[in-house]
């Protein structure tokens, strides 16, 4: 099984403004052109367009598209994707934040897959992107094997999935947290930093990562797992998902 990244932003924030998908867009142009897309879509499973700069990217973003229900209509953002198939190889798309029919928000995501490569800053990336949309929650993590020969294709950690849209759950302890409003009410962020753990205040939230670098993860993963877990028992008890069936 190949190692590899997962990103996972989820935020309440208004996303359908190009000032987001722009900053978005140059993020990626970090880190020499490794993350570059080189394909864009409205569907994260289907590529037919070229990425050819900033210009067509503006006209792919949050493109309106009507829906039907109950025999009513509503109006909302189409998906944004992106592909790179050079080294190093990633995919990435945007869901819109919206309203439903009972005017709920129903957050936006960001969700990226990419192979991992120790000459990418993953952690800025993630970082960045937690700036450009305040996140409800959010995840960076690297894969590895020793991990994933645990794992079930369809678990929600794997995925990096918060599972319900209007209910998330945390189903595991990323190599990067990030934890918002809805969530930090509930964390002693004094006693992460007092055991040891990265804490950084990004807006009304905070990036908790359970070691400095993320090749920590790749280098000694048993250290990392058995940090992870020192970690987990400062949280409040069933603050992750399925800790009463461990």
């Amino acid at each position: 099984m190949k190692k590899y990244i997962k990103i996972n932003v989820r935020t309440k924030s208004e996303t359908v403004n190009w000032r987001v998908g722009r900053h978005i867009l140059d993020s990626l142009c970090e880190s020499q052109g490794s993350l570059l897309p080189e394909q864009i879509s409205h569907n994260p499973d289907k590529f037919d367009a070229p990425f050819l700069g900033k210009k067509c990217v503006e006209k792919f973003w949050a493109t309106p598209v009507t829906l039907s229900y109950s025999g009513g209509t509503f109006e909302v953002a189409e998906t944004f994707a992106w592909r790179r198939k050079k080294s190093v190889k990633s995919l990435g798309y945007v869901t819109h934040t919206k309203r439903n029919i009972k005017s709920q928000i129903v957050p936006g995501e960001i969700s990226f897959t990419s192979d991992y490569a120790s000459k990418v800053n993953f952690y800025e990336l993630f970082k960045s992107w937690c700036c450009i949309l305040p996140p409800q929650i959010g995840m960076l993590h690297l894969f590895v094997e020793e991990e994933l020969k645990d794992l079930g294709q369809y678990d929600s950690f794997r995925l990096g999935s918060f599972n319900a849209s209007l209910n998330p759950e945390i189903s595991g302890i990323g190599w990067a947290m990030y934890y918002g409003p809805d969530f930090c009410k509930d964390i002693d962020i004094k006693k992460l930093e007092e055991s040891g753990f990265f804490v950084e205040n990004i807006g009304d939230g905070f990036i908790v990562r359970v070691t400095q670098n993320i090749a920590d993860v790749n280098d000694n993963f048993a250290i990392f797992s058995e940090r992870r877990e020192e970690m987990r028992k400062l949280f409040p008890q069933n603050f992750f998902k399925g800790e009463d069936d461990e």
